[in-house]
């Protein structure tokens, strides 16, 4: 069944705030440069990242706010994810102008929150049991508002956490220097590393769903959702890893990597990025994957490669933690949307270890990007 479309507007938008449709794509797509510069930020929003929000195929909610000139000065999204999965949530974006009072970041915030309980009032986030009914932690259906919080955005996490918003784990930015030697490729006996070209597409899609099914920042696609969402696709620099043991290839792990241009500017440098690792298979597999892609993306001469690591924070028992278990590394990708491994268990000691791992081929922290979460 396809994916509830864009409510009509924005219901009862508080005084001052105004709905934002696709019409206003290129308005947008320039105060989010605006904002981005002036913040510093390693990345850039691209046009086509823009006209996404819009999509169709995901139900969403926007607005926005203007100045004494008409000008936009706050944008605000909130949209369904993850609602084939047991913890349907809502993602939480926008910015505001660095020029606008500070007022306006409780304000956006505030907005964004009352959004995103429209959606599930409104039963926007799908078919799932009792998915209005359900008001405690404890059942696999309640709803999750989930939000990305950049280093630069310390005004912003304050006025989250007088809302209820918890700070649940943190993304780690890891980036790999590709003109430094790359380690031998080894790929363990009865296994084969195949790229990621248009006919593994449905396997690679099955692959995500039941890899992340009870993952909390992972949506459960259909096809034409995963399309979308590989629009900065690099196919030669992706993979899979089959198990070819048996009577029928079993998909052990998988790569995806993407190229995100509008950001080398920013950067000084091409990068190639992974966007998703998934792994069912080990260390071994995760290095294998890790490994071909970086052959791959020297090759094409980028000079670095990055990829994000969760680092689990939330305490046992918190309500955080209660909000959903999350194993998977899947981030707001350079637009603000998801990303990345997904081949652990959930414990710091394990966190730790893969960290380790990926320094040992040569990845070295960067910046941490908080993800804050509050049921909804």
């Amino acid at each position: 069944m396809p994916a509830p479309a864009q409510p009509a507007h924005v219901p009862e938008l508080s005084a001052g705030w105004e709905p934002i449709a696709v019409a206003n794509a290129a308005e947008v797509y320039a105060f989010l440069t605006r904002v981005q510069k002036h913040d510093g930020a390693p990345f850039r929003t691209s046009f086509e990242e823009v006209e996404s929000f819009f999509d169709p195929a995901r139900a969403y909610y926007a607005f926005g706010r203007r100045g004494p000139g008409g000008e936009l000065v706050a944008f605000g999204l909130v949209r369904s994810f993850g609602v084939g999965s047991g913890r349907p949530s809502v993602i939480l974006s926008g910015a505001v102008h660095p020029q606008a009072h500070n007022q306006l970041v409780a304000e956006l915030a505030s907005q964004q929150l009352w959004a995103a309980r429209q959606l599930v009032a409104a039963g926007e986030l799908g078919n799932f049991e009792n998915q209005t009914a359900a008001k405690d932690s404890a059942s696999p259906a309640a709803a999750v508002a989930v939000t990305h919080v950049e280093p630069w955005e310390s005004e912003r996490a304050l006025e989250l956490a007088a809302l209820g918003f918890q700070h649940a784990y943190s993304y780690v930015q890891m980036r790999r220097y590709l003109h430094d030697e790359l380690p031998p490729l080894r790929v363990p006996k009865g296994v084969e590393l195949v790229e990621l070209s248009p006919k593994y597409d449905a396997l690679a899609l099955a692959t995500h769903n039941s890899f992340h099914t009870e993952k909390l920042d992972y949506t459960i696609m259909t096809p034409e959702q995963w399309a979308a969402e590989r629009t900065y696709l690099a196919r030669d620099w992706s993979f899979l890893a089959l198990d070819t043991r048996g009577d029928r290839p079993r998909v052990l792990g998988y790569l995806i990597a993407a190229k995100y241009e509008q950001d080398w500017e920013t950067l000084g440098w091409p990068e190639g990025y992974v966007d998703e690792l998934a792994v069912h298979g080990g260390a071994e597999i995760t290095s294998a994957l890790l490994i071909a892609s970086m052959t791959a993306q020297k090759a094409a001469g980028m000079r670095y490669t990055s990829m994000d690591v969760t680092v689990n924070r939330f305490p046992a028992g918190s309500r955080a933690a209660d909000a959903g278990t999350c194993a998977a590394d899947a981030g707001e990708n350079n637009s603000g949307a998801n990303n990345n491994d997904a081949a652990a268990k959930t414990g710091p000691e394990d966190t730790a270890e893969r960290v380790a791992r990926y320094k040992k081929l040569g990845f070295s922290p960067a910046t941490e990007t908080r993800v804050f979460l509050k049921q909804l």
